[in-house]
């Protein structure tokens, strides 16, 4: 189940990256065959119509599960990053040095190749997929375009690439948690985590957060996450039972995150997120599967998931337009396109994500050190050391 990474400490669990490469796959997969075809979009935009819509309906659930999953995934290896951080000055600078060189190279790729290419001003549905000067730096520091544009008479902003919004929800729960974290301690973090779900879960009942006030809403809602946080939480669960800490509060948790999911869909299907954690259970229970999830293919994806999913969605599209021109049928261009943005994924892994994230962390480790001696107050509060578990040990960064 483990090997060994030296870029990312002295074990990682392997499983866990190959099933973070079947997240971004199935997104990847559900905006190639489905995404740009009605009803999901006002007009088809595939070259191909929807001949993926007529014969596999059923990728439609693709790309929710993947964002899910990628929810809980962040939600697991958080809990083990905080407990591996000295302070929210070391926190903040592990997860940017993870998150923004992939993130700026991307997010400028994306925007040459949709401004310059300008395939979106084919079609009437796409005319705002030119990247503006403020959605492409919102993009950058992981804040929705819309909310900066509504403050600047610009509320129609919106992301660089639609799956953004998955950071936006991201950031927000890694500001929540550390905040939790340093205040509460690592021994009442989960006291302060039960009470913040239910606050979550009352704001997905409406019951909070629906004042006449816009702004008033947003600041109840923005930290409260009400239709996500309970994927998130499932992850912290899951890292508390892999660890060997599980306990009645974390029952109570669950039911608490479980009320809160379904309260916060609209749809109330269950099939789903039943879905999402059982294939996220397949990595902390032993069995052949382990196999599969370890599929040295399979774990390169994982490996480059982040880019691929920062660097696919309406690339991909201009991709598949262009290919459909020519008359490339689309048992070729999805494909072709796929392994293409998949090549650029890898080289950006090896190339820019890793060794920027060694630079980063080597540089201001230091500095961090001395701020949070010099500021002590920055530091986080330890608890009872954490027991042994399976895993206890590996590194896993996200």
């Amino acid at each position: 189940m483990t090997r060994q990474d030296r870029s990312d400490g002295p074990r990682r669990l392997d499983s866990l990256d190959g099933l973070r490469g079947l997240a971004a796959l199935s997104v990847v997969l559900y905006h190639f065959t489905l995404r740009w075809a009605e009803p999901n979009w006002p007009e088809t935009l595939f070259p191909f119509g929807d001949v993926f819509q007529d014969r596999v309906p059923y990728l439609n659930g693709l790309g929710s599960y993947g964002v899910r999953l990628f929810f809980v995934t962040s939600g697991f290896v958080i809990l083990m990053t905080l407990e591996r951080s000295t302070g929210l000055v070391d926190f903040t600078v592990r997860r940017m040095a993870r998150l923004w060189p992939a993130m700026i190279v991307c997010a400028t790729l994306s925007t040459l190749i949709i401004n310059g290419i300008g395939t979106y001003s084919h079609f009437d549905s796409t005319r705002g997929f030119e990247v503006t000067w403020l959605e492409y730096l919102s993009s950058l520091v992981f804040i929705d375009p819309s909310l900066i544009g509504t403050l600047v008479g610009a509320p129609d902003a919106d992301w660089v690439e639609g799956v953004y919004w998955t950071l936006w929800a991201e950031v927000r729960f890694y500001a929540v948690i550390a905040l939790l974290w340093w205040a509460a301690g690592a021994r009442h973090f989960l006291t302060a985590w039960i009470l913040l779900q239910t606050l979550s879960l009352l704001a997905a009942l409406g019951l909070i957060g629906t004042t006449a006030s816009w702004s008033l809403n947003q600041i109840i809602t923005l930290p409260l996450q009400p239709a996500m946080l309970g994927y998130f939480t499932f992850g912290l669960l899951a890292y508390r039972l892999w660890t060997g800490r599980a306990g009645w509060p974390d029952a109570l948790l669950a039911g608490l995150a479980s009320a809160g999911i379904l309260a916060g869909q609209v749809d109330q299907r269950i099939l789903p997120d039943l879905l999402v954690l059982a294939s996220f259970g397949l990595v902390l229970i032993p069995g052949p599967w382990h196999r599969v999830l370890s599929w040295r293919p399979l774990l390169l994806v994982g490996l480059a998931s982040y880019p691929l999913y920062l660097f696919h969605e309406r690339v991909g599209l201009i991709a598949l337009v262009e290919l459909g021109q020519r008359g490339v049928p689309s048992l070729i261009s999805v494909p072709v396109t796929l392994g293409a943005l998949l090549a650029i994924a890898v080289a950006i892994y090896h190339g820019v994500e890793r060794p920027a994230r060694r630079v980063i962390r080597n540089r201001l480790q230091p500095g961090c050190t001395r701020l949070q001696r010099r500021f002590t107050w920055l530091g986080f509060r330890r608890g009872t050391p954490p027991s042994p578990g399976p895993g206890d040990g590996p590194s896993m960064t996200r």
